[in-house]
């Protein structure tokens, strides 16, 4: 699935350009980069990001791509998010397509809980798969909240409806140290 470009991928690199959801110097992840188009839409708002993807040729696809469109070679890392586990905390998280079986949803909560720095975002593309609609209740459960936006793409003369989410951790409680009672 990697060698093609989605609609999914469009939309995120289309809302990543026209958004302010990156400010300058901002450390990202690509997961699952495929042909890498989010990440240099990522990285031409400023951001300073990490390619991943657990396809070899992806992530040399990826560096070409960079390296026609933006003059550069991207940092790039050999991972599969569905057993990730990097020391390093993220900003942002971006993802296209990535919620399209089941048996990747904990593996992917899991990656956004070990990625995402307390404050971080991810931003995660998806053209409306009907079972992409139990991941979202599942993000809810493990402590994240989100909202989306609706984007439509024309790509090879076809009108795709794609939805951009921004998830987020959940924030935490008030405490009641410190309250006089």
């Amino acid at each position: 699935y990697w060698a093609e470009l989605w609609p999914s991928s469009i939309a995120l690199a289309e809302y990543l350009l026209l958004n302010h959801a990156i400010t300058s110097g901002m450390n990202a992840i690509e997961l699952g980069c495929g042909v890498g188009l989010a990440g240099m839409a990522a990285a031409r708002r400023g951001a300073t990001v990490l390619v991943t993807d657990y396809q070899p040729d992806a992530l040399r696809l990826t560096e070409l791509n960079w390296l026609m469109n933006l003059g550069r070679a991207p940092t790039a890392l050999l991972l599969d998010w569905r057993t990730a586990s990097l020391s390093q905390k993220y900003d942002l998280i971006i993802a296209s397509d990535v919620v399209y079986e089941k048996r990747f949803f904990n593996p992917l909560i899991a990656t956004f809980k070990n990625l995402l720095s307390s404050a971080g975002q991810i931003l995660l593309s998806e053209p409306n798969r009907n079972i992409a609609r139990e991941f979202f209740s599942s993000l809810t459960e493990n402590g994240f909240i989100f909202q989306s936006v609706e984007s439509k793409v024309t790509f090879k003369d076809k009108i795709y409806q794609v939805t951009i989410y921004s998830i987020n951790n959940r924030e935490p409680a008030p405490s009641s140290a410190g309250r006089k009672s």
